[in-house]
């Protein structure tokens, strides 16, 4: 049955869809009765017409409830988020400042040996023979 006070829908809406889904039910139960399958192919058809949309159904609504569960864990991680970035300020030319204290990295992290060009920017299209002119 669809929770009115957490649906999509507005009551009178939710209301119709559940008896909707009553009926499908019932039709399905009748059908099956003493557990066996109808003998004619027009009331087989009809039976998995109802039976297919009970499973989409009920599919539909655990995918609503994935998605729901999505959408809460990432407004959670977005609240982390926040939260630390508004302890940062970014001040002093680019330093990254924590209250009172700039932030600064230990001089045992200089990076001393850059290869020529891996600080570039952008793509150059260059030979196999300029290449290896480098080297």
């Amino acid at each position: 049955m669809i929770n009115s006070n957490q649906s999509l829908f507005d009551p009178k809406e939710a209301e119709i869809l559940n008896e909707v889904q009553d009926v499908r039910y019932r039709i399905v139960k009748t059908l099956t009765e003493n557990d066996e399958l109808p003998e004619s192919d027009e009331d087989r058809q009809f039976l998995l017409k109802a039976m297919d949309g009970l499973e989409r159904t009920i599919l539909t609504k655990a995918k609503i409830k994935s998605d729901d569960r999505q959408n809460q864990a990432r407004e959670d991680v977005i609240e982390m988020v926040a939260s630390v970035l508004k302890k940062i300020n970014f001040q002093n030319e680019g330093k990254a400042v924590e209250g009172n204290r700039a932030l600064q990295l230990d001089s045992s992290m200089q990076i001393t040996d850059i290869v020529p060009g891996e600080m570039d920017i952008g793509i150059k299209s260059q030979s196999y023979e300029e290449f290896m002119k480098k080297f």
